[in-house]
């Protein structure tokens, strides 16, 4: 398979920095990689930058005869030989090789993630969602891995949840934990989810694991949004949104005229960067409180005042409460927004990717909002 090609021409890309290799000789994963022939680098979650430095003459496992491995929970030793336990939130699908490197001089491991499904790296998606399972959002996300639709069709992807919770039968994927309560109290200036607090929680963890700076975009998407991450490819290949990804503190695409929603977030992977850096001050600055509005108005008040380009994309969400109704989910669009029961989920999926013509039922009413929190 063309990721296994890919796994294997990066394995020869790593070479000893000090020579023929061997115990003590230490090697890097990450630049070597970068240079090989359609290989973008190596995802190493919890180490600075995606690279890690390591000692002793590493090997892919099928070169032993092994097939080539998904992602799976493991035991991870960093450059100390310190070890830290790792769920599998990225596996190896259709859009991503998993090559987990053994030592043949020690009993150490690291699995690393290769993303191989965009032929340009600036096209590739890394994905996640927060999804709670008291009110039935696991097994939203349990039916989008079966069908290889929604964030598991990104290039990489991470599912959080309040539990370790298993999404396949065999519990190779699980659900990484948020510490703390994911129910938000209802209130503030409309009468919505307060959720703001909630998600600074999700995006630390992804700001502390790093994973994102290995794609070129970071997708954040509600459990019960119909998500097309072969659309959005072709709106981040656009023009615009290219010239916005390459600047210094990149760009987040616009999905609603009365400002950006959050059933999906689009920003670049350096937009999350500046995110990253300036989260603190937009708290302390409380360009968005808490205590009035909910996370998408956080979010798109803290890009704008952090200097992340805001860049208008009305064709990636379609949804009632961007004036908006859904269903059928034969528009043209990324995203459709909001589908919580299975059944009527996989029968908007099917509408969209032209499998049925049979009208899915419609979501549950929702008033258009009176005004907009800019």
């Amino acid at each position: 398979s063309r990721g296994a090609s890919e796994a294997a021409a990066a394995a020869a890309a790593v070479a000893p920095a000090g020579g023929a290799g061997g115990a003590g000789s230490p090697e890097t994963l990450g630049p070597a990689l970068a240079a090989s022939s359609g290989v973008r680098g190596v995802s190493v979650p919890g180490q600075e930058g995606g690279v890690a430095t390591l000692a002793g003459k590493w090997h892919l496992p099928w070169e032993s005869g092994e097939p080539t491995p998904t992602e799976r929970s493991s035991s991870r030793h960093d450059a100390t030989g310190s070890t830290t336990s790792t769920t599998a939130s990225t596996t190896a699908t259709a859009v991503s090789t998993s090559v987990t490197l053994t030592s043949s001089s020690t009993a150490r491991e690291l699995t690393v993630v290769i993303p191989h499904h965009s032929e340009d790296a600036e096209q590739s998606l890394y994905c996640f969602a927060l999804a709670r399972p008291e009110i039935g959002e696991i097994e939203l996300m349990a039916t989008q891995l079966r069908h290889s639709t929604g964030i598991f069709a990104c290039d990489g992807y991470t599912v959080f949840s309040s539990q370790a919770l298993a999404l396949d039968q065999k519990g190779v994927v699980k659900a990484e934990v948020i510490d703390g309560s994911l129910v938000a109290p209802i209130g503030g200036l409309y009468n919505m989810a307060l959720n703001s607090e909630i998600f600074v929680r999700v995006w630390r963890r992804v700001f502390e694991a790093k994973r994102y700076v290995s794609f070129g975009w970071v997708v954040k998407v509600d459990p019960d949004a119909v998500f097309l991450p072969a659309r959005l490819r072709k709106h981040c290949s656009s023009l615009p949104a290219l010239q916005g990804s390459e600047k210094p503190k990149g760009v987040y695409l616009n999905n609603c005229k009365i400002g950006n929603h959050g059933p999906i977030e689009v920003i670049s992977s350096a937009g999350v960067a500046t995110f990253s850096e300036g989260i603190d001050q937009c708290i302390e600055e409380k360009y968005a409180p808490f205590t009035d509005v909910g996370e998408d108005v956080f979010v798109r008040r803290c890009l704008r005042n952090l200097g992340v380009q805001q860049l208008d994309d009305f064709q990636l969400l379609s949804e009632i409460n961007c004036f908006e109704n859904p269903s059928p989910c034969t528009a043209d669009k990324v995203t459709f927004h909001p589908f919580k029961q299975p059944a009527a989920f996989l029968q908007c999926l099917a509408q969209a990717t032209g499998e049925t013509t049979t009208a899915a039922p419609p979501p549950p009413p929702a008033l258009p909002p009176l005004a907009a929190p800019r």
